[in-house]
């Protein structure tokens, strides 16, 4: 198995104002709180999180990721308040092809400050940097302008529309897949 990161634990990261560090399990309560916020996940389609057990398992259900070398999640931190705010993943990694997915999940007032915009940076930064990929790549809900709009101004370049991709509920949405190569990217190094 291609190791992405020759540790045991996952990497901390640290940004201007964000600390990307891995989940623990006394996170649960607050990922339960942002699983649970409407406003949060207006346009994800997450499974259902029942409790805070639910949110302890997919703890470890991250800590295996890691292990496998499958899929990395971190934990979005404020270095001012040590306040967890949301969480950065990288995925559907292809060690071959040198390609992976990102996401971020944060309430709407930590898009309003900029802190999805420093995390997706800081992620992107990682995955071109020490993970050494050639394209990452982010799917956005095509309803969700506000996304849209931070995709493009990081940089990402939209490939196109996936009709009817993802099920919220009982009704069945489009979204718009973007992707950066490792060139296009301007704080990477040549």
């Amino acid at each position: 198995m291609h190791r992405v990161f020759d540790t045991k634990l996952l990497p901390t990261i640290e940004s201007e104002r964000l600390t990307l560090r891995r989940l623990q399990f006394d996170d649960a309560d607050q990922l339960f709180a942002l699983h649970r916020d409407p406003a949060t996940l207006r346009y994800s389609a997450p499974p259902e999180w029942l409790d805070e057990c639910t949110a302890a398992d997919w703890v470890k259900h991250t800590h295996r990721g890691f292990a496998n070398q499958t899929f990395f999640v971190w934990g979005v931190v404020l270095r001012s308040s040590n306040c967890l705010i949301g969480t950065a993943s990288l995925f559907d990694y292809h060690p071959i092809d040198r390609y992976i997915r990102l996401h971020a999940l944060m309430p709407p007032t930590d898009w309003a400050c900029g802190h999805v915009a420093e995390t997706v940076r800081t992620i992107t930064e990682l995955a071109f940097g020490p993970m050494r990929m050639h394209r990452v790549e982010a799917q956005v809900d095509a309803r969700d302008v506000e996304a849209i709009t931070l995709t493009e101004e990081l940089g990402f370049r939209c490939e196109g529309r996936l009709r009817e991709n993802v099920k919220v509920d009982d009704a069945w949405f489009d979204s718009m897949l973007y992707s950066m190569l490792k060139h296009e990217w301007p704080q990477a190094p040549s």
